[in-house]
């Protein structure tokens, strides 16, 4: 097979959000071998600039378009959720492949315009899923492949955070931020789709999203699963994300603190660069492949991306009404 982008050729990346996100990405990105940091875009000259003189990136821009005409190979968007599909089309339409955060859409529109713009591209879009590239979910999964538990009957999903996610997303629903992780994990897990969704919520008039969300779910395949997330911890509170398989010949469980303290303070454990887990850096090691290749990657597609999101705003409307 001929590379597109040999591999002693740089890929040139550039980075779309300057938040945490975003900065993880691109501090990843700027210690990766064969890789070029060409950008850091974001609207606010203060926080891009500070984040490309951090990372040695090439420039600092407010608008990624500039760029779109030969000068990257590759975007990486890890922006507001508001407008992540749209940037996302932009770079489709110049034939980019991007790597974006989820939600990778956050309404029915966008979506829509997401899906046309990927079929019409000669470029490709990968969803940033990172669970799927977590260890001891890729060790659960395997087992559950492998039928170690047998037919699985039941999936539940456990995720806290804290109330300052009220503040840092105000208009972003938990079930788009948070449960979503576990919405995409349960169709991994499964191979499969869901069909029938029922969702209760708790909310307060001093919080502007819901304290807490159940949620219920059937696959086609028959498989019931069960969801619960909540925005409500107090500070210093930490609980550890679930993640529970019932099947016919046994039980999986894994339980994992949602926070790590390090040196500098709490870490996403998932993005922790210096984690043995690795799955931000592994996610991204797919996507550079896949840029190289040519090849769409296949670890995460963007039809099951929308097919959560869908899943996701039935969950929303459901507890909307209950």
């Amino acid at each position: 097979m001929t590379l597109r982008h040999p591999s002693a050729t740089p890929l040139r990346v550039a980075v779309v959000g300057a938040g945490p996100f975003g900065r993880a990405h691109a501090l990843e990105l700027a210690r990766t071998p064969a890789v070029e940091l060409a950008a850091i875009v974001a609207p606010s000259a203060e926080r891009r600039d500070a984040l490309a003189t951090e990372t040695g990136a090439a420039l600092s821009l407010a608008d990624l378009r500039p760029l779109l005409d030969g000068a990257v190979d590759a975007v990486v968007i890890s922006a507001a959720a508001a407008v992540q599909a749209g940037i996302a089309v932009t770079a489709l339409t110049a034939g980019v492949p991007v790597l974006v955060e989820k939600p990778v859409a956050i309404d029915q529109a966008a979506r829509e315009r997401l899906r046309r713009a990927a079929a019409q591209s000669s470029a490709w879009l990968m969803p940033g899923h990172i669970l799927r590239f977590s260890a001891p979910h890729a060790e659960v999964r395997e087992a559950v492949r492998s039928g170690v538990v047998g037919r699985v009957r039941s999936l539940s999903f456990r995720r806290h955070r804290g109330l300052d996610h009220q503040a840092l997303f105000p208009a972003v629903h938990p079930v788009l931020m948070t449960m979503i992780h576990d919405i995409d994990l349960a169709l991994w897990l499964t191979g499969d789709r869901i069909e029938t969704v029922s969702s209760t919520e708790i909310r307060t008039a001093a919080h502007p999203q819901p304290l807490a969300v159940s949620a219920r779910a059937r696959t086609s395949a028959g498989t019931e699963l069960s969801f619960e997330v909540s925005w409500s911890l107090g500070a210093g509170q930490h609980l550890p994300d679930a993640l529970e398989v019932i099947g016919e010949d046994g039980t999986l469980a894994l339980r994992q603190d949602a926070r790590v303290i390090g040196p500098t303070g709490p870490a996403d454990d998932h993005l922790t660069p210096a984690h043995p887990y690795g799955a931000l850096a592994a996610e991204q090691q797919v996507f550079l492949s896949a840029v190289r290749s040519g090849n769409a990657p296949t670890a995460v597609t963007l039809d099951e991306a929308l097919h959560g999101l869908e899943v996701a705003e039935r969950i929303i409307i459901a507890g909307a009404v209950t």
